[in-house]
């Protein structure tokens, strides 16, 4: 398959960069599998395409406040951590930033709570491993100093 087929161009003004105070006010783009024909309409309006026998599934998934900021103890400066996986426990896959500056061994705190220790690397992966060493509730504290993570294109 040549994955250049699905490049395209898409303006900047096109991404939404914070989400409507209306969520069903959303565009719905409605397809006629029998004849083609494309429609575009609010997402309110998807009950006049229902019928009895439809199945709808909602995805309800929440993004969680994944990405923290701390700092070396050793040396003071900054580090960016985003957890990606837990592989078991509180150890975790993680990106961070500056990874080439950050090695096994390097404490990372967080907050008086909590700290993360890098103990290698996966090259097979391309991420960290960070032994998250937590005191108290580690999703009550992820809550109170993560931030969301947001794709470059979102401006912050």
């Amino acid at each position: 398959m040549d994955i250049t087929l699905f490049d395209f161009e898409l303006p900047p003004s096109y991404i939404a960069q914070e989400p409507l105070k209306k969520r069903d006010d959303s565009k719905l783009m409605i397809l006629d599998r029998k004849t083609g024909l494309v429609e575009h309409k609010k997402f309110f309006q998807i009950i006049d395409y229902l019928k009895p026998d439809d199945l709808l599934v909602l995805n309800d998934s929440k993004v969680v406040p994944v990405r923290l900021v701390g700092y070396k103890k050793k040396t003071g400066g900054k580090v960016e951590v985003l957890l990606i996986k837990s592989v078991s426990g509180y150890l975790w896959q993680v990106l961070l930033k500056p990874g080439r500056r950050t090695p096994p061994g390097t404490e990372i705190i967080f907050s008086s709570q909590l700290k993360g220790m890098v103990i290698g690397k996966d090259e097979k992966e391309g991420v960290y491993l960070l032994e998250i060493q937590v005191k108290g509730n580690f999703r009550e504290i992820l809550g109170k100093i993560g931030k969301m993570p947001t794709p470059p294109y979102i401006e912050g």
